[in-house]
């Protein structure tokens, strides 16, 4: 139940969700499904087949109990998981038209782990009122050149609408700031909140290809 395309496998931050999850989830459903048919189709065959009434009564109380009231199908349409996939194969063909996916993919594994390698050797500065400052500069047309600068500073981070926010944001050079010190609050591990990181990469991705 987990086959599937190999583009759907790619490791792009999606905020449409896991394509591979979604459609395994359907899978798993019409997997019931086939099994629930596959039981009442034995039961009705004993019916169909059977010379003795009597038989055939208690194989038909049998199928009542077991199946009549229960008997279901699983929605297995759904038109969400179709735009959805839509959407991801479109991602993934620009950057593969552009010879940028490997590129990309790289961007995205480099920001996180430079991000993280900051908080991991800055954490004794992280209170409850920081705030992690990012600046993240890049070549627009080849997504590499990576720099990215990190900075945590310590004010009254309620001034901060939501835990992440975009600054300032033009291709090749994105600042945002984290509510990182939230992180204290809920005993999160001190380290890029992968919701951030999708942001980030869908910003990168949004700048390059919709960017008016």
């Amino acid at each position: 139940m987990r086959a599937i395309l190999p583009d759907f496998k790619i490791d792009i931050e999606y905020s449409d969700g896991n394509i591979p999850d979604l459609f395994r989830e359907k899978k798993e459903l019409a997997y019931c499904a086939v099994k629930q048919i596959e039981d009442t189709h034995k039961i009705l065959r004993e019916f169909l087949i059977s010379t003795d009434p009597i038989e055939a009564t208690l194989i038909a109380e049998r199928f009542d109990r077991d199946f009549a009231k229960t008997l279901t199908m699983p929605e297995i349409f759904d038109s969400n998981l179709y735009y959805k996939s839509k959407r991801f194969l479109e991602q993934v063909e620009f950057l593969k038209n552009d010879e940028l996916l490997k590129p990309f993919l790289k961007l995205k594994r480099d920001i996180k782990n430079n991000v993280n390698e900051f908080l991991v050797s800055n954490l004794s500065s992280v209170g409850l009122n920081s705030v992690h400052m990012i600046e993240i500069r890049y070549n627009a047309s080849t997504f590499e050149t990576l720099i990215v600068e990190n900075c945590i500073l310590n004010f009254d981070s309620s001034v901060i609408k939501n835990y992440c926010e975009f600054i300032n944001c033009n291709e090749g050079n994105i600042n945002l700031q984290i509510n990182v010190g939230l992180n204290l609050r809920n005993q999160d591990p001190i380290l890029l909140n992968e919701c951030c990181l999708l942001s980030i990469i869908e910003k990168i991705y949004g700048l390059k290809y919709f960017a008016a």
